[in-house]
């Protein structure tokens, strides 16, 4: 029995350790992507510059914008400013870039 109990708990450690691995993978991956891709019109911190502001939006509402903007629909009347950028896009650069800004703090 305690056998068994202690290979659940190293089965638990490997997973926790994978899932923050990831996240910092991610979280990483989704700065990087902000800074090289959107930081230039939006700001370092989503304040917004050129483009709105980001920082304050939900997840969805976040994802939505993108994938409407990767299928070169209209959000507002500077949608084809981002056009360009969002076809670059894949779905898991949507993802790591939602993360990224909504990890970040509003000032």
């Amino acid at each position: 029995m305690v056998v068994k109990q202690e290979i659940i708990m190293k089965s638990i450690i490997v997973a926790a350790l994978a899932a923050m691995s990831f996240s910092v993978g991610a979280t990483g991956l989704g700065q990087t992507k902000y800074t090289t891709m959107c930081s230039g019109c939006h700001g370092a911190t989503a304040q917004g510059i050129v483009g709105p502001k980001l920082v304050g939006q939900t997840a969805e509402e976040l994802a939505a914008k993108m994938n409407t903007y990767r299928n070169r629909g209209n959000v507002g009347p500077r949608s084809a400013m981002m056009w360009g950028v969002a076809s670059q896009l894949g779905d898991g650069d949507v993802e790591v870039l939602v993360k990224h800004i909504t990890n970040l703090e509003e000032k």
